[in-house]
């Protein structure tokens, strides 16, 4: 063999030597694409989830909706019928006059300048009680400052 064929054969073996390294490299490179594109869609979904979980925590913007039994409209009643019915299971001569830093809790009917004789039917809070006038039903403030 001539010293040129021989360079030849070198040149092919080792091209071919190089080609086969360089499709290693390749196949390892993609193998790491492959891991490092799973890791960042594991990675992505985990943010996604936390974020959908912290959306969760977040208490919701504006009234909440209501649910079917509290869209039922409740039954009108008279509030002539309640206010009789009411007055007639209090002392009116005992009615305290109303002012709003004054404590109603004990307290079963007030005298209020505005509407008149009511019968607290309710303590909703330490400052609110329920109150129903002969025209209406109010809510008004107590123990306050």
């Amino acid at each position: 063999m001539s010293e040129i064929q021989e360079f030849d054969a070198t040149q092919d073996a080792t091209s071919a030597e190089a080609a086969e390294n360089t499709e290693n490299v390749a196949a390892e490179a993609a193998d790491e694409n492959v891991d490092a594109a799973e890791a960042v869609a594991e990675n992505v979904e985990a943010v996604e989830t936390a974020a959908e979980e912290e959306e969760e925590k977040k208490p919701k913007r504006g009234r909440p909706r209501k649910t079917d039994a509290e869209k039922a409209k409740p039954i009108k009643r008279s509030r002539k019928k309640d206010w009789s019915a009411l007055i007639l299971t209090v002392d009116q001569d005992g009615a305290v006059d109303y002012n709003i830093a004054d404590d109603f809790s004990q307290i079963a009917a007030i005298n209020h300048k505005t509407f008149g004789l009511g019968v607290i039917t309710k303590v909703l809070d330490e400052t609110k009680i329920e109150v129903v006038f002969e025209e209406n039903k109010k809510v008004l403030a107590q123990n306050w400052l």
